[in-house]
């Protein structure tokens, strides 16, 4: 995993809110208990919300491959925005089937009593131990190892939901 900050313009991270905010009322919004893999659902006690970053993908995806090893930053990108609900997680897993997996944070205050912890298996370490971090706003955690992880319950009391950036890479 690498992990970057400071990665988006604010004026980007500005339409991305509105993006989202405009979308919020309609039906473009998906939920992972009805399409994603019944293996990475186990144990999840709540749904993620996920639609397409319509309108500001590729600026997002352009802005955020300026992190990216130069071989990874020709892959086709999919870019969405995922919305954690109280109670959501997600197993652990990992993303074979793309080439780089990233995680953008939106949320301006994230607090570890919150939950919603990335953790990871470090590949290069021979240890059984785990690594975790907390979201940090305009942060970025690269996956071009194709490394185990997972993100542990948002907290159900938690003060605000928790906002992040998905981009899969694939070549193509």
């Amino acid at each position: 995993m690498k992990i970057f900050n400071d990665v988006l313009s604010p004026e980007l991270i500005e339409k991305i809110f509105s993006e989202i905010k405009s979308n919020l009322a309609t039906p473009s919004w998906a939920a992972s208990v009805l399409f994603w893999d019944k293996t990475i659902m186990t144990n999840v006690g709540a749904t993620v919300l996920q639609t397409p970053a319509r309108q500001n993908g590729e600026e997002i995806h352009e802005q955020a491959k300026q992190f990216f090893p130069e071989h990874l930053k020709k892959y086709k990108a999919y870019v969405h925005y995922y919305i954690w609900t109280k109670g959501s997680s997600i197993s652990l897993h990992q993303d074979s089937k793309y080439s780089y997996g990233v995680t953008i944070y939106l949320n301006k205050e994230w607090i570890i009593d919150e939950g919603g912890i990335f953790m990871w298996k470090d590949k290069k370490e021979k240890s059984d131990y785990y690594k975790a971090y907390i979201p940090k706003y305009n942060s970025m955690i690269l996956n071009d190892e194709d490394e185990k992880h997972l993100v542990t319950p948002v907290n159900p009391f938690s003060r605000s939901l928790r906002m992040t950036i998905q981009i899969f890479g694939k070549k193509e």
